[in-house]
């Protein structure tokens, strides 16, 4: 019975930091590393770009600082108008892949209790933290990394929700009362990835209704889940 009651209490755990959650709330790179700037392309497009293979590979601190000199070449480039916005929006995503790929490596995988629930805890504050940096994208009102932006925003909702019916159940509970927890993660679980597919179907109407296309895109539309 206490292995019951301590299982439930854990739920009622991530029950109460997921709605609030959804409500709103390797090495570094050098200079000298950069591939060579092409005479088409600008020297911070080549950063962003050298950011999206450390981020692809899941490399925080050299994503981290290949955003940094980006950013750096973005203010010499001095752009203006809607190039400044939009080299102002992929800076912006830049640093949320960043915080996104730190967040995604927070581990659900112990089997006891109370690391289950300070690693619950780091999840979930680093959800609402990474959720504000993709949001701070929609501002400049770029299209193409608003999409972005929103394809992954779909991707938290969807890896959070994966992660929870993954992770193990606590060791200490008995037959009947693992059975209980690990359909109430499920009763969790599943409006996650829900909103997850929403948002995945929205992105992909969106860039439809325009004529858009993108990687992003691509990955979004990857994720619908065929009609039934």
């Amino acid at each position: 019975m206490r292995g019951a009651m301590r299982g439930a209490t854990f739920v009622g755990v991530v029950v109460a930091c997921v709605a609030t959650s959804m409500g709103g709330c390797a090495g570094s790179m050098e200079p000298d590393e950069v591939a060579e700037v092409t005479p088409d392309r600008s020297a911070s497009a080549h950063l962003f770009d050298e950011a999206d293979g450390m981020v692809a590979r899941a490399d925080a601190d050299g994503s981290q600082r290949a955003c940094e000199l980006a950013r750096e070449a973005l203010a010499r480039e001095a752009l203006e108008g809607e190039d400044a916005k939009a080299g102002e929006a992929r800076a912006a995503f830049c640093d949320a892949e960043v915080e996104r790929v730190r967040w995604e490596s927070i581990a659900m995988d112990s089997d006891d209790m109370n690391e289950l629930r300070a690693s619950l805890e780091r999840k979930i504050a680093g959800l609402t933290s990474v959720k504000l940096r993709y949001e701070a994208v929609y501002p400049f009102a770029v299209m193409e990394w608003t999409l972005a932006a929103g394809t992954r925003e779909a991707s938290l909702y969807d890896h959070f929700g994966e992660m929870l019916l993954a992770s193990p159940t606590p060791g200490m509970l008995d037959e009947e009362s693992a059975e209980v927890y690990r359909q109430q993660l499920s009763d969790i679980a599943t409006p996650l990835l829900d909103d997850a597919d929403k948002r995945y179907a929205l992105v992909v109407a969106k860039a439809d209704e325009l004529g858009f296309s993108s990687a992003y895109i691509d990955i979004a539309r990857a994720q619908l889940k065929p009609a039934p």
